[in-house]
């Protein structure tokens, strides 16, 4: 990673996460033999994000919010800019190599409509637990992972 971004001096390479002009968009093909279009969903973003940090991504309906942050954890390929997890240039990186990082394990998204992520007929230990099971993380230590965030909250 470069030491400063000269055009992003906000970007801190330090940070866990780091994007720099990226750029996603979506090809349109109206024909056979028309010449495809481009949406651009994510157009040339850069941003910093800091261990124990959540981010919050706010913005009209079409904005590119959900596309930026699938772009962000990598379920879709960006056509340029940089994206680092924790010193590692992930951009292009395989899938394979994503999970030998730990990438997907410490990664995920909430999406902005609640019944996709929470299902009000789970309880909530369920629904803290489930990507846990998921990733195979042993029964003790999900119930301390649970748990400890909730005291706090009480």
């Amino acid at each position: 990673m470069p030491e400063v971004f000269e055009d992003a001096p906000w970007v801190r390479k330090d940070s866990l996460v780091v994007a720099h002009r990226l750029r996603t968009y979506y090809t349109i093909k109206p024909g056979l033999f028309a010449k495809p279009r481009y949406v651009k969903a994510v157009d040339d973003i850069s941003l910093s994000i800091d261990r124990g940090i959540t981010l919050a991504v706010v913005g009209e309906s079409g904005s590119g919010k959900t596309t930026l942050g699938r772009t962000l954890i990598r379920l879709l390929e960006p056509i340029s800019g940089e994206i680092y997890f924790d010193g590692n240039e992930i951009t292009h990186m395989k899938e394979d190599d994503l999970k030998r990082i730990g990438f997907r394990r410490r990664v995920s998204m909430v999406f902005q409509d609640p019944y996709s992520s929470l299902n009000p007929f789970h309880s909530i230990h369920f629904i803290l637990e489930e990507p846990l099971m998921v990733q195979g993380v042993p029964h003790e230590e999900r119930e301390e992972r649970i748990y400890r965030p909730l005291r706090r909250l009480s």
